[in-house]
């Protein structure tokens, strides 16, 4: 992945690389979070994942996937940010979505495999 001012000033998080050239990170220059949901999908080249000095990058795939696991805290005022467990990127392979599973406090990299339709992955 090509790397500008917003992955390196970037801690941890997403970096969509598209096939134009242009690249989107998790957290916009303001270091407000970036919504999966509105990110463009059509054209991505590469997606990686960033944590701290490690970062993982997927290409050549159809369907991308980001996601997080962490728990909301019921007080007020409390940065959500510092509540996720684990960061995910991936992409569908037929029924498979293929995970790199991040854990959020070691930056330990785990691969999961969840199948749909199956009774595991129900």
């Amino acid at each position: 992945m090509d790397v500008n001012d917003d992955v390196l000033n970037m801690p941890k998080g997403w970096a969509v690389q598209y096939e134009d050239g242009r690249i989107l990170t998790e957290y916009d220059r303001e270091g407000v979070c970036r919504n999966w949901r509105t990110v463009p999908k059509v054209g991505i080249k590469n997606l990686s994942l960033k944590w701290y000095n490690k970062h993982w990058t997927l290409h050549g795939k159809s369907i991308y996937l980001q996601k997080k696991r962490g728990w909301v805290s019921p007080v007020a005022g409390i940065d959500q940010e510092a509540n996720i467990q684990y960061r995910y990127i991936g992409y569908w392979e037929g029924n498979d979505r293929i995970f790199y599973q991040v854990d959020e406090l070691m930056g330990q990299m785990t691969m999961l495999v969840e199948t749909i339709g199956s009774e595991e992955g129900q």
